[in-house]
């Protein structure tokens, strides 16, 4: 979907500076402050919060220039691995700096970086001893220490800054003369989201007053903002989870009983957009238990155990601790999110390799065996290492992830492969993958399969790109709109959300729907339309899982929707009919810490229904692919098997497609509203014109001469 800025809200004040300083220059020459700001302080990128950085975003023309006067305090490349660590390459003054930035995108896969995040930095020491670093330039000359640098001195040009941040951005951060980070904002006259870093004090129970008001404030941005409620729980089923919630925090509660209830309430308003981040503060023991166990259908078995307890996996529980092998499922599923309305995939999946349980913070577990046998397993200390283990699931969680986010290559002479890790994608990424599908067009590559297996969405661009290539017509999908339950005013966002401020109009260009239920509207909205130089005709086999997410529904939607290829392997983790996504709002609780990210608006990609296609499921496959303990543990690749043997045998549409009845309705089923709305029509001329016939008549009648 398209990113949103924040800048709205940042440059929302002026702000009052230090002395008579000047506001620092906009580092990205001709903007102006603020604009394009990709992610704040307090803001997460990814799942890691992000404390003291700026990042801003622009093209790869913009030139990066000095926001102060200052001299250089460090200058080479680095490699950002988090937040918090990074790696530096000292660079050599009598080389040029794209050559050695070459020599360490080629040593990118020993080191297990990035190489397109391999980028330049450089540090500039103000005279009042601050330092500002700028991360994600590529320069256009080197930089000796020491060097007198000008406001507005060109640097060089815009590059990538950090892995967890897709396109090109700058990284701006801002130190005190003491080492300790400072405000990156409000320098430049933005309204700061910085928070000066203290020794924070994580209590671990909260009070009754805090706790219900951290849980008041979160269920009422939920009915306030989220626009998707009443598909995903039922208001009796909410009202029954607020009340349990409340009564077991009157006498407060321990910190972590209280995340456990949020996780709860991220299961039950089970969204793939919605999330509540993890715990930083909680407590890491080092400790693993010895088995792990998962559902395969109602069968519960272990899925894999440390390699001195080799003889136990595949042995099937009956009972974990107390609970009945049913029960302790539900237990698991209470806490489960991560999915759209009544999709199933994700929930099978995770009740599959996800789903272990510890009876303590020593990891210790008690089952009861199909065969009668209760043992008890201890937890042990262990660093979590492969070697450790009978087998590992990770294999199939990292199907289809590609360095770069993508994957050219054919398989044989008949089929060629295209993996899409990700649609948060660059323009030249992007034009990578055209120029591949067109080399497939030129060449009349019979079958092409498209991998979208843990994709996670991303720029709704990008997907429309790539598909145009692909579509041999306009997309069929109706009804395509956006929706949000009010324009603005979102009284719930006081004192909890990060990027919104109660009073701010954030859909002002919306329009009331005819309901009066909320506001719509249709932009970018409008139907792909095929690519009129790259047009690929061949066979389209769409591999799916519950990894694909947002974008990664839609693409496989707009294939099944058009009749243009068949889908592979099971079902997406968003709904095929809608997703809730677009703008978000970041909600951090005031007593607790816990952040949620909610997402604000409700974007139906068709109105369409029928069996194919039932409301509330994802893209469901034409070739579905069972989920077993050999794919998960032993990693053969499965879908991707199967789609390549479906190709061997020939199989591919079959049958008519399922939309043409849909398409055909409005002229072979409802010609009857079209002869209605005449029929009324023509009734309300005859009365108008009676009526008038009997005013005039009356008049006539009025002036004749009295007898």
């Amino acid at each position: 979907m398209k990113r949103i800025l924040f800048s709205l809200l940042l440059a929302a004040a002026p702000i009052v500076l230090r002395g008579e300083e000047l506001p620092w220059l906009w580092p990205i020459a001709g903007r102006s402050a603020g604009e394009e700001i990709r992610c704040a302080p307090q803001q997460y990128l990814a799942r890691e919060q992000n404390f003291e950085h700026l990042y801003i975003g622009g093209g790869a023309d913009d030139r990066i220039v000095a926001p102060a006067d200052g001299t250089v305090n460090s200058f080479g490349f680095v490699y950002c691995h988090s937040q918090t660590y990074m790696v530096s390459f000292t660079a050599d003054a009598a080389r040029p700096l794209e050559e050695q930035l070459k020599e360490l995108a080629a040593e990118a896969d020993r080191n297990r970086f990035d190489p397109a995040c391999i980028t330049g930095s450089i540090s500039l020491r103000l005279t009042d001893g601050r330092k500002i670093h700028l991360t994600g330039i590529r320069f256009d000359r080197y930089f000796k220490t020491g060097e007198r640098i000008e406001r507005g001195q060109v640097l060089g040009r815009l590059h990538r800054s950090y892995h967890a941040l897709p396109g090109l951005s700058l990284a701006i951060a801002v130190s005190t003369a003491a080492g300790t980070p400072d405000d990156p904002m409000t320098p430049f006259g933005l309204r700061t989201s910085f928070i000066t870093p203290k020794a924070q004090v994580i209590r671990e129970h909260l009070t009754a007053e805090e706790a219900a008001e951290d849980f008041a404030k979160i269920m009422a941005v939920l009915r306030e903002a989220y626009p998707s409620l009443d598909d995903v729980v039922t208001t009796e089923q909410l009202e029954a989870f607020e009340r349990e919630v409340t009564d077991s925090i009157a006498a407060g509660v321990r910190r972590d009983r209280f995340y456990r209830h949020l996780q709860r309430l991220q299961a039950l308003v089970h969204d793939t957009h919605l999330c509540l981040y993890p715990d930083e503060h909680r407590p890491r023991s080092g400790r693993m238990p010895q088995l792990f166990f998962g559902w395969f259908g109602d069968t519960c078995l272990v899925t894999m155990a440390r390699r001195e307890e080799a003889e136990q996996v595949g042995r099937r529980i009956v009972r974990v601790f107390d609970m009945t092998a049913d029960s302790a499922r539900r237990n698991v599923l209470s806490k489960m999110g991560g999915y759209d309305c009544a999709v199933e995939s994700v929930a099978e999946e995770q009740l599959a390799f996800a789903s272990t349980m510890v009876e303590n913070d020593r990891y210790d577990q008690s089952f009861e065996f199909a065969d009668g046998e209760r043992r008890t397993f201890r937890g042990v200390r262990a660093a979590g290492a492969v070697t450790e283990f009978t087998g590992t699931y990770l294999g199939y969680m990292n199907r289809n992830r590609h360095r770069g986010g993508c994957e050219l290559r054919t398989l044989d002479d008949s089929t060629a492969y295209l993996g899409l890790s990700t649609f948060e994608l660059d323009e030249v990424a992007a034009d990578r993958i055209v120029g591949f599908i067109d080399s497939l067009a030129r060449a009349a590559v019979p079958n092409l399969i498209v991998d979208l297996r843990n994709n996670g969405g991303g720029e709704v661009k990008v997907l429309n790109r790539i598909l145009a290539c692909l579509l041999e017509a306009p997309s069929r999908n109706k009804g395509a709109m956006q929706v949000v339950p009010k324009r603005g005013g979102y009284a719930s966002f006081a004192g909890c959300c990060l990027n919104y401020t109660p009073e701010m109009e954030l859909f002002g260009h919306y329009e009331p729907l005819p309901d009066g239920r909320g506001f719509f509207s249709r932009e970018d909205c409008e139907p792909v339309l095929p690519d009129s130089t790259v047009q690929y005709r061949g066979r389209l086999y769409v591999l799916t899982d519950a990894g694909s997410c947002s974008a990664a529904t839609i693409f496989p939607a707009e294939i099944l929707r058009n009749h243009r290829g068949v889908i592979v392997g099971r079902e997406t983790a968003t709904a095929y009919h809608f997703m809730t996504a677009l703008k978000f709002a970041d909600i951090r609780l005031p007593h607790s810490g816990f952040q949620f990210r909610v997402p604000l608006v409700r974007c139906i990609y068709d109105t369409t229904r029928n069996e194919r296609i039932p409301y509330g499921r994802g893209v469901l496959p034409d070739y579905p692919v069972a989920l077993t303990w050999h794919e998960l543990f032993e990693a053969p690749d499965s879908i991707l098997h199967y789609a390549q043997q479906l190709i061997v045998d020939g199989r591919y549409l079959e049958g008519e497609d399922p939309f043409a009845a849909n398409d055909a309705a409005p002229q072979a089923h409802h010609w009857w509203r079209a002869v209605v709305f005449l029929l009324l029509a023509a009734m309300v001329v005859a009365a108008v014109d009676i009526a008038a016939r009997r005013r005039n008549r009356r008049r006539r009648e009025g002036a004749k001469p009295n007898a």
